[in-house]
């Protein structure tokens, strides 16, 4: 059964934490390596990831850094930064 989103914005958040994981495996980034970057626990990161329950919100210092560890191109930034 497909998922259902209550607006646009979490279906963005959504699609984007499962892209991130895919780009993260790709570039071989681990959570506890964007933890040290962001100066925050694994745990921490591991939440903010989190596409369930005990998601925590992701800041837009946390996206600078996700995209930067994982090489994102320009149209990759766009396509999740825009609705």
């Amino acid at each position: 059964m497909p998922k259902l989103f209550s607006n646009d914005a979490d279906r963005k958040i959504n699609s984007f934490k499962r892209w991130f994981k895919g780009k993260r495996a790709v570039a071989n980034v681990s959570q506890q390596a964007l933890a040290e970057r962001l100066e925050i626990s694994q745990t921490a990161i591991s939440a903010k990831l989190s596409t369930g329950e005990g998601a925590t919100n992701i800041t837009y210092k946390d996206m600078l850094i996700f995209f930067d560890e994982v090489g994102a191109t320009d149209e990759e930034i766009l396509h999740y930064m825009r609705l």
